[in-house]
């Protein structure tokens, strides 16, 4: 996942075009009395998802169902605010969009960091779950009397980077990579873990200690 400073460089750029959508509909209506229709800003990763349609008879069989997440402006009560939206469009096997319904509205926040934040946690969530599915119970048969090691280990190892998290984080990991493994951690629950050990490694404080000389003139 981006680090903070790496979303925090993109705020600049989202806020400006979220302002200019504002000032647009001002400029437009005279006032954002009335209720406007949302702009995106911003698409994130798609994620391709499998459904079986039977409504007609072109959709009987599987095809594609691409899960779209974007962050859009939107003005509420005159507020600027940003909100990270969720939306499955089916698509047929012609590429024709199917049943596109409204976007959820995942969340809404006048903070543009916060909620293109929340938007790529859940888009790392998602990647890790899709690279971790295949190893979900995989030491079932463990009978937990000594650590887990192995092929499988050191593969989860590294799809989650274990190695970019702190000492303390590295072993937290590796237990729960563990219980992972042995089928004790549900497989949905185990990126979200893995997202909020990132997190708070990559808050750190540093004490920084600055020497200097001072020069006085005319003092004796």
């Amino acid at each position: 996942m981006k680090t903070a400073q790496e979303i925090q460089a993109e705020v600049p750029r989202l806020m400006a075009l979220g302002r200019q959508y504002r000032d647009e509909l001002r400029e437009a209506n005279g006032s954002a009395v009335a209720v406007p229709s949302p702009r995106v800003l911003l698409r994130l990763q798609e994620s391709p998802r499998t459904t079986q349609q039977d409504a007609q008879p072109e959709s009987l069989s599987i095809f594609p169902r691409h899960h779209e997440r974007a962050i859009e402006a939107a003005m509420e009560r005159d507020v600027l605010v940003y909100r990270l939206v969720d939306q499955d469009p089916e698509i047929t096997p012609s590429g024709r969009t199917v049943q596109e319904d409204a976007p959820e509205i995942v969340m809404s926040s006048q903070s543009a960091f916060e909620v293109l934040h929340a938007g790529y946690e859940l888009v790392e969530e998602e990647r890790l779950a899709a690279l971790l599915e295949p190893y979900a119970g995989r030491n079932e048969d463990h009978d937990g009397s000594e650590p887990v090691v192995g092929e499988a280990a050191s593969e989860v190892e590294a799809i989650v980077e274990t190695d970019l998290l702190s000492p303390a984080g590295r072993l937290r990991t590796r237990a729960e990579i563990a219980e992972f493994l042995e089928g004790r951690l549900e497989p949905s629950a185990f990126p979200r873990i893995i997202g909020r050990h990132r997190a708070r490694d990559c808050r750190r404080e540093t004490l920084a200690e600055c020497h200097e000389i001072k020069l006085t003139i005319g003092e004796p």
